[in-house]
């Protein structure tokens, strides 16, 4: 459109374009004199767009991104620029649930008296018992020789039954047992020889014998009794079976060899069990990002593990996180169903294993895992406590031995509502259930809707929490009346987690000051707080007198979302957690002594706390967001870590930069070296972070200019190295002005610690300075030189640099022409420094002295001068590394001789670079030292030759004689060493002449 009078191109366009190296002299286009008629329409020029596309890019915390790029005229410089920015996730997670017999047999994985059994894949078996008091319990027999019996004589105890064997040869075979990975197992059984009264006795070579089953099917005695002996009393029977009948289908059987017939030959066996460990252990497979790692997984902060497991009363489920050498990490050990493993320190640690243990109750329950979730992955199979865990129902009926709800055409249940552990943008929600309709919501306000299982998630936004719900679903014709029951049995959650980018900024220069973007490190990543106030993943608070362990937080002051953080202690406990802002606790926990635990705001409690951030009236902005400080409290002992801190938030910000914004002033300079294609410059824009994340960009609208054109720029007499030097540097440039009036020349002087800006009326008025102007000093008489012929506008800048402006590799000088309609023009720009060469340099330093006298400069080799004589130092004062004539200005410095200690000349100016200055030996004997040295008076540095001496030794009683010798040695015709002989030898040990 046309804006004010004048053309401006409305260009909106995202490419792919990486940036060139770094020019000297950066014109950004070659004006060939000719004028395009259409620039002097006020009519816009529109090119192909995307007006409010969106593109992501991704951030890996250490490397510039120039993927988003706009273009633009190359000829035309850019006005205003209207740009959306949000966060998004860089998904980093591999959502992974362990709930199968891949896993609990796994080759990597170590078990130790664990073992799996049925569908429900618990890690440990129970006790086989079998006592016959209402049936064979599965007992099996070859022929009528074996059965239950109900005879009391053959029966442990009253009542009940047993087995019996007689008559003949017959087996009476057990149940399969699964006792794979068990390492001892014991068998138990009473046992008795019928006799008179009871049956009858057994005559010899009528035996009975118990055997085992290989896993190859073979069997093999462990146990046996002879029927010679006596009848009529019983035995125990406990042996301890041999590794090889420990396996997935593991059996015993009783065999009794022969009898007599059906008159005779009794056994009787009662209360068999196999007496299973009643403690034992599984190590997981390898968890990390080791090169070996069985599972791997990034190199990052790690989500938390799940654990879907049933744990009886009297019944116990340990976990220990293990390190990459088998060892327990500090803290790292619990039994709750949460393993933190947030605070794995991911520097020394690149893989882990997790042990459990599993110990029965006195009543020989035992605790089952049905199944673990990491990275991302949570899976519920609605252990026997689910209404324990946040599940909700509104009619429906749990059933504990189905470990499902059911319900009819009006019932339905609630899950807990889920919050992302880090952050997220999608999904996958899969499950078991029977004419059953899934929904979710987003927001406890909004209304449920339908969803099928498996669901995905993949709206390319954040994902904050859900919730789901499981119902009727209704019959293809509609008609409820028809439903009878519904089932729901379990459910599984993958998210696609990951980050997003922590102090997201635009740095177009490459110099550390930001033209959009960077944050205080407190802020962590944006759109999700995952940082304590000392910036950290991770923090270790110390109890005080107190007993409270506390540690800060930044929190969004508004529209947080949830709220999570995890507490360890290391040698010690805890039992109190607390959440506070300012002087309100919002919500307190308890536990008995515990060593891990992670603690997740419920809806009332994150309500509770929105309102005490809202009213809170101290807050700091950042990226867009006001943000809060909250306390956590932890009351315990031993050393207190926090880590895993969720608190996210919508965040988004609008760049809306104008004319003469640092944005589009760096944005123009920026296109220094870019090469136009089709008389079109794509301009990237360099983002950077200090962690990875993506971005979303979207290009609402961006105009420039087609009002003036850089047509040639240079620096005259330019040296190497800058300096604060006497040297006057003048900056020329030349445009070409249309449809308008240059009123001003703005000139800029960058570095990594000083910004100077200029404004130089071209009518003649007072210049304006901003910025660090008073660094730059600006030529009294001929700062600005103009001329205006037609449509070019030329001009000269003449300046140099303060002293106090202090060294810098790389100085960026720029001027431009500033348009009565505020237009600003593409810069002209010089750089000096870059490439690894030094840009500015302020530090003084000697670059020589030398001493002479009227026979000319004095050696270095010399010690000795004769009192009275004229002697002449000249002095080279310049810059540290820069070789030329350039020294300070005038006022700038004080250049000072001293001799003996005493100063005895100084001066403040000088011949360029060089001081010249004479004294008189004085009337002395012995070592005299003079000094030279340059001081900074208004703000250079200096070096360690910013001072040098030079000692001789003075002689004030020299005959004829020695005064001839001594001009030899002063200019060489004797060496030092002959010289000092002659004059000990001459005029003794202190150069006295002696008396003969």
């Amino acid at each position: 459109m046309a804006r004010g009078g004048y053309a401006h191109r409305a260009i909106l366009l995202v490419a792919l374009l990486l940036i060139g190296g770094p020019v000297q002299i950066g014109l950004s286009t070659q004006y060939d004199g000719t004028i395009n008629q259409q620039l002097l329409s006020d009519e816009p020029a529109l090119y192909p767009v995307s007006i409010g596309a969106t593109q992501t890019i991704s951030l890996d915390g250490s490397t510039v991104n120039n993927d988003f790029a706009v273009e633009v005229l190359s000829t035309e410089p850019l006005v205003d620029i209207n740009l959306n920015i949000s966060p998004s996730v860089q998904v980093t997670q591999s959502a992974t649930i362990w709930d199968d017999d891949s896993i609990w047999s796994h080759s990597d994985a170590r078990l130790d008296g664990a073992k799996q059994s049925g569908a429900g894949l618990a890690l440990k078996g129970v006790d086989a018992v079998w006592n016959f008091n209402s049936g064979s319990n599965g007992w099996t027999f070859s022929n009528s020789y074996s059965a239950r019996s109900t005879l009391q004589c053959g029966t442990n105890g009253t009542g009940g039954g047993s087995i019996r064997t007689y008559a003949g040869s017959t087996y009476a075979t057990s149940p399969v047992v699964n006792l794979n990975g068990l390492s001892s197992v014991s068998v138990h059984a009473w046992v008795r020889q019928g006799n008179a009264g009871c049956g009858e006795e057994p005559d010899s070579n009528e035996n009975l014998v118990f055997q085992y089953k290989s896993s190859s099917g073979s069997w093999t005695t462990f146990q046996s009794y002879m029927g010679a002996t006596a009848g009529g009393t019983s035995t125990q029977m406990n042996v301890n079976l041999p590794a090889i009948a420990l396996h997935a289908t593991s059996q015993i059987r009783a065999y009794q060899n022969t009898g007599s017939g059906t008159c005779c030959d009794y056994w009787f066996f009662d209360d068999v069990f196999l007496d299973i460990p009643s403690s034992a252990t599984w190590i997981s497979p390898t968890i990390g990002w080791a090169s070996n790692a069985t599972f791997p997984v990034s190199k990052s902060v790690m989500a938390p593990m799940y654990i879907d497991s049933y744990v009886p009363a009297g019944t116990r489920l340990d976990w220990t996180v293990l390190d990459d050498n088998g060892l327990e990490i500090d803290g790292m050990s619990g039994s709750n169903n949460v393993i933190p493993l947030q605070f794995i320190d991911i520097e020394n640690v690149d893989e882990i294993r997790i042990k459990f243990e599993f110990n029965e109750s006195s009543a020989g329950l035992i605790p089952r895992i049905f199944a673990l979730s990491f990275d991302g992955a949570y899976k519920d199979t609605l252990q026997p406590t689910p209404i324990d865990n946040g599940w909700t129902s509104k009619g429906a009926t749990y059933s504990s031995s189905a470990t499902q709800f059911s319900g009819f055409a009006t019932d339905n249940v609630m899950s807990p509502w889920y919050f992302p552990d880090f952050a997220s943008n999608g999904m996958v929600i899969d499950g078991q259930s029977t004419n059953s309709q899934a929904q979710i919501r987003f927001d406890s306000n909004d209304n449920w809707t339908n969803i099928s299982l498996p669901y995905t998630y993949d709206l390319d936004e954040t994902l904050f929490g859900f919730q789901l719900q499981f119902a009727a679903l209704a019959p293809a014709d509609g008609n409820m009346s028809n439903f009878t029951t519904w089932q729901f049995e379990e459910v599984e959650i993958r998210m696609s987690g990951g980050f997003n980018p922590a102090q997201p900024a635009i740095d177009f220069a490459d110099d550390d000051i930001y033209e959009w973007g960077g944050s205080d490190d407190r802020v962590g990543s944006w759109g999700w707080q995952d940082r304590f106030a000392n910036g950290e993943n991770k923090v270790e608070a110390a109890a005080g007198i107190s007993g409270y362990a506390t540690t800060k937080a930044w929190i969004a002051k508004d529209d947080l979302q949830s709220l999570a953080f995890v507490v360890m202690a290391e040698s010690g406990t805890f039992n109190t957690i607390n959440v506070v802002v300012g002087s309100t606790t919002v919500t307190t926990r308890t536990f008995s002594n515990i060593t891990n635990a992670q603690v997740q705001l419920n809806l009332s409690e994150l309500s509770d706390l929105k309102s005490e951030l809202a009213a809170s009236t101290s807050a700091v902005a950042a990226l867009g967001t006001f943000f809060v400080e909250v306390e956590f409290e932890v009351l315990g002992s031993g050393n207190i870590t926090y880590a895993g801190l969720s608190a996210p938030y919508p965040a988004s910000l609008t760049v809306d930069a104008g004319p003469q914004s640092p944005f589009i002033l760096a944005m123009n300079s920026a296109r220094r070296g870019l090469v136009p294609i089709n008389g079109i410059h794509a301009i990237p824009i360099p983002f950077i972070s200090s962690s990875v994340g993506n971005l979303e960009i979207e290009l609402v609208s961006m105009n420039s200019s087609s009002e003036v054109i850089l047509i040639d720029s240079s620096m005259e007499d330019e040296p190497l190295i800058l300096t604060p030097s006497q040297q006057w540097m003048t900056m020329h440039a030349s445009y070409q002005v249309f449809s308008s009036t240059a009123t001003m020349v703005r000139f800029d002087v960058l570095g990594s610690q000083n910004e100077a800006t200029w404004l130089l009326p071209l009518n003649g008025g007072e210049p304006v300075g901003q910025g660090d102007s008073d660094k730059v000093e600006l030529h009294p008489s001929t700062a600005l030189q103009s001329t205006v012929n037609g449509t070019t506008v030329e001009f000269s800048v003449t300046f140099r640099l303060e002293p106090d402006w202090d060294d810098e590799d790389l100085l960026t000088v720029t001027s431009r022409l500033i348009l009565d309609s505020n237009t600003v023009s593409i810069p002209a720009t010089y750089y000096w420094g870059g490439f690894g060469s030094q840009g500015y340099e302020n530090d003084l330093e000697i670059h020589s002295f030398s001493v002479s006298t009227d026979e000319g400069e004095i050696p270095q080799s010399v010690e000795f001068l004769q009192s009275s004589d004229e002697i002449q130092f000249t002095v080279d004062i310049g810059f540290e590394g820069v070789d030329s004539n350039a020294s300070f200005v005038d006022g700038d410095a004080v250049v000072e001789l001293v001799r003996g200690g005493q100063i005895i000349a100084n001066t403040t100016s000088l011949d360029e670079d060089i001081w010249i200055v004479n004294d008189t030996i004085p009337f002395t004997h012995g070592n005299l030292t003079w000094t030279i040295r340059v001081i900074p008076i208004n703000g250079s540095g200096t070096t360690s030759n910013s001072e040098i001496s030079r000692t001789f030794f003075i002689d004030f009683g020299m005959t004829t004689e020695s005064q001839a010798l001594h001009k030899q040695c002063t200019f060489k015709s004797l060496t030092n060493q002959h010289c000092r002989l002659i004059f000990m030898r001459k005029y003794g040990v202190n150069g006295l002449k002696m008396t003969i």
